[in-house]
């Protein structure tokens, strides 16, 4: 929502719902981001991503070498987790009923999992370890909506029923890749005990 601070006198309506259209355009830069060719870093850059010998601030990890996988796991969640707040959740579902052809809840969530379970093509193995680092990404961000005490009723439901039908899908998915395998199985698994 846009937000102006009238004063006295002034005609323009302080408060104005973002035009639907901008909202989709929005989401789909957001997840964007998401696809694995936008996180892949190069193994040229990657060999010269040296740690400070104090610290290694770039991924936050405790290690010397740069973790790829945990810088793309930290973008993810930021991304995910602006997104998939409870008071955005609880907008989207309000709004709806305010405006025309509205950006729904619901097309949010389903356009993340979509952008990060959907179905892909053919993979390199670092795609293959940034799809698998979105994937959780998504599904986690998801769990902590649907589980936070402010989150609303409306809002849970629609997550719910999304997990639930992500955890359906999952049963029949399989992989030849051992850690991609392991990785579905502890999803299912999550999501089952969630």
């Amino acid at each position: 929502m846009f937000h102006t601070y009238n004063v006295k006198g002034d005609t323009g309506s302080p408060t104005e719902i973002v035009p639907a259209v901008q909202q989709r355009d929005v989401l789909s830069l957001l997840l964007s981001t998401l696809e694995p060719a936008a996180l892949e870093l190069p193994e040229s850059l990657l060999v010269q991503l040296t740690p400070h010998p104090n610290s290694n601030l770039e991924d936050m990890s405790s290690d010397y070498a740069f973790d790829h996988l945990r810088a793309a796991r930290i973008l993810s969640a930021m991304v995910l987790g602006d997104l998939l707040t409870p008071d955005r959740a609880a907008r989207l579902v309000a709004f709806a009923d305010r405006q025309t052809n509205a950006l729904t809840l619901p097309e949010v969530i389903d356009g993340v999992i979509k952008a990060t379970w959907g179905p892909h093509g053919a993979e390199s193995p670092m795609q293959a370890s940034l799809r698998r680092v979105t994937e959780r990404a998504s599904l986690d961000a998801l769990m902590i909506l649907g589980g936070h005490a402010d989150t609303t009723p409306e809002a849970r439901a629609v997550v719910l029923q999304a997990i639930g039908r992500l955890g359906q899908s999952l049963t029949s998915r399989k992989d030849d890749n051992p850690v991609t395998e392991a990785h579905l199985r502890q999803a299912e698994r999550d999501i089952a005990r969630y």
